[in-house]
């Protein structure tokens, strides 16, 4: 059953019970007021007839050659004039019974007899004549009519005993006649008034109906996802459950709005630091990278530097023994130095490098760790709205169920994002230690490299001095070449184990910077996981649309 007919016939149902009921009601109480008016007159008009006859003659009731008398002067069989003039008054007809017979009536048949020696019924014998009672009744059969009648007992002169009795009676139909022209009376201004209450009821129930109806539809562009319209100011104005239903509806319209709104917002910003993270961590991963095969090229020329510098201190060890040869010897070691001179300038070009790439790395770092505080706070926000259009979703009830669904999807995203942030974060942290460390290893290896770069310096100075101490005369010179060629041999001491130090730090370095590039690697993978977390949240989102009225 249609909502239009259930409401039509809750307002028009009990107009018309009520009506109904009403004019039952009514036509009953007529119809016993008229009876009862009618057995009152009767009862009056009988006592009367008997009263005539009571105290128009002295003496019993008898019977006299087959009529009845009132003692010796009045023949009551002879009185019909008497009836005939009461029905002629009253309309009614007029019966003295003696016994159960009749004696005087005006109750003729179809020929106009009068009906005398006719009998009463058993019924009528047993309440008047043995009881003493009068009695009425609205259906009594007589002669094959019905009555509406009235009875009284005829007392002897001692007035204990019932001798005959007196009837009045009018055929029904008369009486139906009457009664039913008063309930027309009645009925019609009421079927009046109901037809007016009939029209009434349809035009309110109509104006209910178009009012839940509009309520449904806008309940309905809810449930599609269609937010931001407006709602009819009579709606909203109606003082009833309608109005209150409207004033709900744009309530609940209102705050989805805004929660679908800012959802938008933060999705749109997660996805843009989502992207920003994962920019940031492919450009600190490519950073490492380099930075690792810088200090792969760095540990290799220091190694290349070790050798060099090892086979230095061979040669300049091997002098005194070989003077006649030291020319051709300090020659090679010379060139020795000049390589190391120049590997040492790459170490220090290659080591500077790496330091600008670390701090950028480092630098790299603090900013994801913003971007990755921004994203923890949207997707606690996000967390937030979706749980307030989960509330205001069930507060729809039926027509909310399709929201409340995509709003908890909108929350279990939040609630991984936030898990990714969360990851991310604590991986920025092992991260920016390390970072730390490996930018204060790499500033070490500066020093060291600047200590070394000392060293050349003076070895390079020893050198020259020693080519100068062999150049001259080795007769006179052989303290001084003697001198020369020992603090020759400490600096390229000193060299040979500052560039084993440096190799060192690089292998350190090294496993550092591995560390950091694992770290990296697994922080792009939270970032692009949640750069697909924040592309499903703005697809669940797009379900939605704001519509601007």
């Amino acid at each position: 059953m249609k909502l239009r007919t259930k409401i039509y016939m809750l307002a028009i149902l009990p107009v018309v019970f009520v009506s109904c009921i009403a004019a039952v009601i009514s036509a009953t109480q007529l119809r016993n007021a008229i009876m009862t008016q009618a057995f009152e007159g009767m009862d009056a008009a009988a006592v009367s007839i008997r009263n005539i006859f009571e105290f128009g003659a002295d003496g019993n009731y008898q019977l006299k050659d087959g009529e009845l008398w009132k003692g010796t002067e009045l023949n009551v069989s002879d009185s019909s004039k008497i009836v005939d003039e009461v029905k002629d008054q009253t309309g009614l007809d007029v019966t003295i019974f003696y016994g159960d017979t009749r004696y005087l009536t005006t109750i003729t048949n179809s020929e106009g007899e009068r009906q005398i020696g006719t009998k009463a019924s058993d019924i009528v014998i047993e309440q008047v004549l043995k009881n003493g009672k009068n009695y009425s009744s609205d259906n009594v059969n007589i002669l094959g009519t019905r009555y509406i009648c009235y009875y009284v007992p005829i007392w002897d002169e001692s007035g204990s005993n019932p001798v005959g009795m007196v009837f009045l009676g009018e055929h029904y139909n008369q009486v139906y006649l009457e009664i039913a022209d008063s309930v027309k009376r009645i009925v019609f201004p009421m079927l009046f008034v109901l037809f007016i209450g009939l029209i009434f009821a349809r035009v309110v129930g109509k104006r209910i109906i178009d009012s839940i109806q509009a309520a449904i539809a806008y309940l309905n562009q809810l449930a599609e996802g269609k937010l931001g319209f407006c709602i009819d100011s009579q709606l909203l104005h109606r003082r009833d459950v309608v109005g209150d239903m409207c004033r709900s509806i744009e309530n609940l319209n209102r705050q989805l709005t805004e929660i679908v709104s800012q959802l938008q917002i933060q999705s749109g910003k997660l996805k843009v630091n989502a992207d920003a993270c994962s920019e940031v961590a492919d450009g600190i991963n490519n950073s490492v990278t380099q930075i690792n095969e810088v200090v792969q090229q760095v540990a290799e020329t220091c190694t290349n530097q070790a050798g060099s510098a090892e086979d230095a201190h061979k040669n300049i060890s091997g002098m005194g023994a070989l003077i006649e040869e030291i020319g051709g010897i300090s020659t090679d070691a010379h060139e020795a130095l000049e390589t190391l001179t120049d590997n040492m300038e790459q170490v220090e070009s290659s080591v500077q490098h790496m330091e600008v790439q670390t701090a950028q790395t480092h630098d790299s770092v603090e900013k994801i760790s913003v971007a990755a505080d921004l994203i923890s706070s949207i997707s606690f926000q996000t967390n937030l709205l979706s749980l307030n259009a989960s509330i205001e979703a069930a507060r729809a009830g039926e027509f909310g169920k399709g929201f409340a669904v995509v709003a908890s999807e909108i929350q279990q995203l939040a609630q991984r994002s936030d898990e990714s942030a969360k990851e991310i974060q604590a991986s920025l942290d092992e991260l920016r230690t390390n970072s730390t460390n490996t930018l204060n290893d790499v500033r070490i290896v500066l020093e060291k490299v600047a200590e070394q770069s000392g060293f050349l310096n003076k070895t390079e100075g020893a050198f020259q001095s020693l080519e100068q101490g062999i150049g001259t005369d080795q007769a006179y010179q052989g303290p001084t070449l003697t001198s020369e060629r020992a603090g020759t041999i400490s600096a390229v001491q000193e060299l040979a184990a500052s560039t084993e130090q440096i190799a060192a730090s690089m292998e350190e370095t090294s496993a550092s910077i591995q560390e950091v590039a694992d770290m990296t690697q697994n922080m792009g993978e939270q970032a692009s996981e949640m750069d697909s977390i924040a592309e499903v949240l703005e697809q669940q989102i797009a379900q939605f649309e704001i519509v601007r009225e």
